[in-house]
């Protein structure tokens, strides 16, 4: 397993160069709901193959990052398994992403992610250390501290409210670095990283 501070001191010592996103033409995410759901499970995922994917406790730290350096690409994408719970049964659900601090990011106006659906969601060292990506959703912008808005959409489901899918269900999605040089980590917890919001 890569360790925290193997992270963090990797990416210290990467210059980074990627110029800031462009402003989001859309509003700010919805406001606080009734209720969230905290994902039950959580991995990271390597870009390059150069190390397994490890598991994480369901509240934690989580990084993405995309990095070249010495001709060699490093970097990881963020694995998580959301399950609907009764309470969110009738009710309607969409996805918000939270950079909290205490956090790190490499350019201070902010980064963007994509978000990706999984066909299925990651089990860690089993053999089969896919990421499972299926569809895009959208993209996102990270600010440096702050409510993430979508830059883009390219599917309904999360990315505005609708209908939340019966208790039970469950929802697999991978946070995508965008850019070559970037990297952003952000605590996971109650209030804070990815979450599903429901009201």
């Amino acid at each position: 397993m890569i360790s925290t501070k193997t992270i963090i001191t990797f990416l210290s010592a990467v210059a980074f160069t990627q110029a800031a996103p462009s402003p989001a033409p859309e509003e700010n995410l919805s406001p606080r709901a009734d209720g969230e759901i905290q994902p039950s499970y959580r991995a990271a995922h390597s870009i390059n193959w150069s190390y397994q994917n490890y598991c994480e406790a369901p509240t934690s730290y989580g990084y993405v990052y995309r990095n070249v350096y010495s001709g060699q690409e490093w970097g990881q994408s963020a694995l998580y398994t959301f399950t609907y719970p009764a309470a969110s049964a009738g009710k309607q659900c969409w996805l918000e992403f939270y950079h909290a601090q205490p956090n790190w990011i490499s350019n201070p106006a902010g980064v963007q992610i994509d978000v990706f659906t999984s066909y299925a969601p990651t089990q860690c060292n089993t053999g089969s250390m896919s990421n499972n990506r299926d569809v895009n959703l959208g993209r996102l912008n990270v600010p440096a501290t702050g409510a993430a808005t979508w830059a883009a959409t390219y599917s309904t489901k999360l990315t505005q409210r609708g209908p939340c899918p019966a208790p039970g269900s469950v929802q697999a999605l991978e946070l995508v670095p965008v850019g070559d040089n970037m990297g952003i980590s952000y605590p996971q917890d109650v209030g804070k990283g990815l979450r599903i919001l429901y009201a």
